[in-house]
């Protein structure tokens, strides 16, 4: 399958967004690129570490259209370029 865009909520139970990043980063580091985070701005430590050590785009909720489409279009561009 093909992903152009991956969003992907920040704090969740299981499976968080930095879980979920660090999965892309050994299996699928191709898609990194085409990964960004939603969130509610509501983070702990290890979160506000991450965001600052990664590049992924993040979107505040409530999400903005125009910011959304904005982001799923740099996410896409992204994923037409080669890897």
């Amino acid at each position: 399958e093909r992903w152009d865009a991956i969003l992907c909520d920040l704090m969740m139970t299981g499976m968080d967004g930095i879980a979920l990043h660090e999965r892309l980063a050994a299996d699928h580091p191709s898609l990194l690129p085409r990964l960004a985070f939603v969130t509610g701005g509501a983070f702990g430590d290890r979160a506000t570490a991450f965001l600052r050590d990664h590049a992924v785009p993040v979107l505040a909720k409530p999400v903005d259209q125009q910011a959304l489409l904005d982001t799923i279009h740099r996410l896409a561009t992204a994923a037409e370029r080669p890897a």
